[in-house]
């Protein structure tokens, strides 16, 4: 993920754009009180907002606060511009950006380059630990479905316990035949789910 941000210092003998990253961002704007140069940013462009309830997210939060901050206390107003993929909670990310309803953009999922099916199935038991087992056959085929037609899946797990129960040891719970139609990646684990 790139954060980049127009500062309006000379650098090298040349005015022109820093692009930074997010952690470098945050930083950088952490005593802007004594730092000239991010008192005088004007455009902060931050690109694929949609990963803000993903793992870096707190820090894309403070730098996004810290600037709409900024740009409250001086003269020199910043413009914050927004890329993100299509979101469901556009109006309330846009507001908090800052962002006007006539400076807002969110087009709908299907206008996506790839396409995106969601499937969402659901089980009715109150127990989380007996839904989550219970859950994990139909989930499996469901993948195994999906992939008998030549794409990729993913599944959205909750926690770490039932990604492993839903990923990484499907050979324990099913025959052994059906796994040669589905890749399933016991690798691939974020702190904020799990996705195999």
């Amino acid at each position: 993920m790139t954060i980049c941000a127009e500062f309006t210092i000379l650098r090298n003998h040349q005015k022109g754009p820093d692009m930074i990253g997010r952690r470098n961002s945050e930083t950088l704007s952490r005593r802007w009180k004594l730092r000239k140069h991010v008192q005088q940013v004007s455009l902060f462009i931050i690109n694929e907002l949609h990963l803000i309830s993903g793992q870096g997210g707190p820090v894309l939060e403070v730098i996004i606060s810290r600037m709409r901050y900024i740009s409250s206390q001086v003269e020199n107003k910043i413009r914050i511009v927004a890329f993100s993929a299509s979101l469901s909670n556009a109006k309330d990310l846009g507001e908090w950006i800052g962002a006007t309803s006539h400076g807002l953009f969110n087009f709908p999922p299907p206008v996506r380059p790839v396409p995106l099916e969601i499937h969402i199935q659901g089980v009715d038991i109150a127990n989380f630990e007996a839904r989550m087992h219970v859950m994990t056959k139909p989930t499996y085929t469901a993948v195994v479905q999906h992939a008998r037609k030549g794409k990729p899946g993913n599944c959205v797990c909750s926690h770490k316990e039932a990604y492993s129960l839903d990923c990484s040891r499907p050979d324990d719970t099913f025959k052994h035949g059906q796994r040669r139609h589905a890749y399933i990646s016991s690798t691939i684990f974020r702190r904020a789910g799990a996705f195999c």
